[in-house]
């Protein structure tokens, strides 16, 4: 958010700086360190680590709120609107869970594809979401697939290989 930094380390270590003083606000520990996002407001912040879980920590001292069990989790990513978190797994595979409900431990799953075995996708790195939200892109580091979804129900609508990036399907 605008008043803080989060770093999170090797060693499981989450540092909040603040970003006016340039000092730890918080600190909390967890697993080895995958990705970390900040909701929109700042409310939260999603993490992913080697312990199989996705935790929501508070924005403000990196508390932690809840957690969700969600197997081979690589990346996390709010929705501009807040409305929903991406996560991509190492197997390929997406979930995106409804966080519009103010309490974080009603956060639902409302889409889960296990795996894109049809096109050999795995290891999604990265997430980011497009055109106001609606879409979400994938991407991933085998075989260096760009995958596009609409980010209401999940459904593939293009990707692109690296092996064929001349081409859109």
């Amino acid at each position: 958010n605008s008043q803080n930094l989060v770093q999170y380390a090797s060693d499981g270590v989450i540092t909040m700086w603040g970003v006016n003083t340039w000092s730890p606000v918080a600190s909390a520990s967890g697993g080895v360190p995958y990705s970390l996002d900040f909701s929109p407001d700042g409310s939260y912040i999603a993490l992913t680590d080697s312990a199989s879980k996705i935790t929501i920590r508070s924005g403000s001292d990196l508390s932690s709120i809840t957690n969700f069990s969600l197997a081979d989790r690589n990346a996390v990513k709010f929705s501009p609107n807040g409305d929903t978190l991406a996560v991509g797994q190492g197997t390929g595979g997406l979930a995106l869970f409804d966080t519009s409900w103010e309490n974080p431990d009603d956060w639902a799953l409302k889409y889960h594809v296990s795996d894109d075995a049809s096109l050999g996708v795995e290891g999604t790195f990265d997430l980011i979401f497009i055109d106001n939200g609606s879409v979400i892109v994938s991407a991933h580091d085998d075989p260096g697939a760009v995958l596009f979804r609409n980010a209401t129900n999940g459904q593939l609508l293009t990707y692109t290989l690296a092996t064929d990036m001349s081409s859109n399907h």
